[in-house]
């Protein structure tokens, strides 16, 4: 994770997506007041996502955003009743939708891992 200051210090990466220039790691009590856009397929209203099977946001949360809060931006259709989620699957905080803000933080958590 690399704290950046301006749009300036990005540029093209894998697939042509923007990222990151410089060298400046973010520091630990960054991660405080730091909010992450955490993209899905789906999500359900304790905040599992299912993704695209291959896992990097889970082990990028738990390694390094620990202390950031996790927000998913979705269409009201990607909102469904019960997304399969494993032990160690990352939930998010809130969904926001063009409709709604769910605060998964105080639903619920039930247990729908897979078998």
């Amino acid at each position: 994770m690399i704290k950046i200051g301006s749009a300036n210090e990005f540029s093209p990466g894998r697939f042509g997506i923007l990222e990151p220039t410089g060298e400046r790691r973010l520091a630990g009590r960054d991660q405080e007041e730091l909010v992450v856009l955490v993209p899905g397929v789906a999500f359900d209203l304790c905040g599992n996502r299912l993704g695209r099977g291959g896992g990097w946001y889970d082990r990028l949360i738990r390694k390094e955003l620990g202390k950031a809060t996790l927000v998913a931006l979705a269409y009201d259709f990607q909102i469904v009743d019960e997304v399969p989620a494993e032990e160690w699957d990352e939930r998010v905080h809130y969904v926001i939708t063009e409709r709604s803000i769910v605060d998964c933080r105080s639903m619920q958590v039930q247990s729908s891992q897979v078998s």
